[in-house]
């Protein structure tokens, strides 16, 4: 018979398993798309296919939507999980590296990681190498990344791992890693092969190559139908034409960029080009 100090021990363990995050209630998590719009509800599928989730008040997976992955901005994921929440709280501070570390505490800890949710398990790998990258240790970052990619091959986080990888290496100088890496990404179609061709032009920028990144500038432009992508490479554009001293072509690429995208990146180094050429 259950009596209310059984029920009040029952809800002590509960409480604990849940903290420790080996007990898994109903998730609340969050499904940010591009058009602006929030999905609430359980997280069922995270893939390059798109993302399920039951919408909240709905069990047993009915009425699950699914969004394709392109039209994902991003996932705040419900997660009770003290290394996870802190790891969390650093990302957002800035603080990458103790971030890093509260990620890989969690993915040591066999005992949590038994009842970490399967869904989210790819993101958790994912943010390691992520922090790492954010960190600026490029080797590390890169070692994860790879770990990450052998271990969820399907995971919607793949592309966004070569391209830090890429970016790891352009920054360390490891361009022959890069190039790899950038055949790996370009081969997953789409908008990544966009932006494979946006982060070769930015490597040939920095061996100034301007010829070559110019050609992949326009190359990302024409390859993508994302205004964000298309600012991008005008941007890129535009750092070639100052390169080759053609200061009326350089403000008329990053104005292009401007009526294409109003974000924060877009807007402000569109604004430092044209200071630049005009100043």
């Amino acid at each position: 018979m259950l009596n209310l100090l059984s029920v009040r021990r029952f809800m002590a363990l509960a409480t604990v398993l849940m903290v420790a995050g080996l007990f898994e209630a109903a998730a609340l998590d969050e499904v940010h798309t591009t058009n602006g719009k929030v999905q609430k509800g359980t997280v069922t599928k995270d893939t390059v296919e798109g993302v399920s989730l039951t919408p909240e008040g709905m069990a047993g997976g009915g009425g699950a939507v699914t969004t394709p992955a392109d039209q994902v901005e991003s996932i705040v994921f419900d997660v009770q999980s003290q290394d996870f929440q802190q790891g969390m709280r650093d990302m957002n501070n800035g603080d990458y590296a103790s971030a890093a570390q509260s990620f890989q505490a969690l993915l040591a800890d066999e005992a949590q990681m038994r009842g970490f949710r399967e869904v989210c398990k790819p993101y958790l790998a994912y943010l390691v190498g992520e922090c790492l990258y954010r960190a600026g240790k490029h080797q590390d970052a890169s070692t994860a990344f790879e770990s990450f990619m052998k271990e969820y091959k399907v995971s919607r986080y793949v592309p966004m791992a070569v391209g830090n990888m890429v970016d790891s290496a352009i920054q360390s100088g490891r361009f022959e890693k890069a190039k790899q890496y950038l055949v790996i990404l370009e081969e997953k179609g789409g908008e990544n092969k966009a932006r494979a061709f946006l982060l070769g032009a930015e490597m040939d920028l920095v061996q100034n190559n301007a010829a070559g990144a110019e050609a992949k500038f326009k190359q990302a432009a024409a390859s993508s139908s994302s205004r964000e992508t298309q600012a991008l490479a005008r941007l890129g554009l535009a750092k070639v034409a100052i390169l080759k001293k053609d200061n009326d072509n350089a403000k008329k690429m990053a104005e292009q960029a401007l009526s294409s995208s109003a974000s924060p990146a877009v807007v402000g180094t569109a604004y430092l080009i044209i200071g630049d050429v005009l100043f």
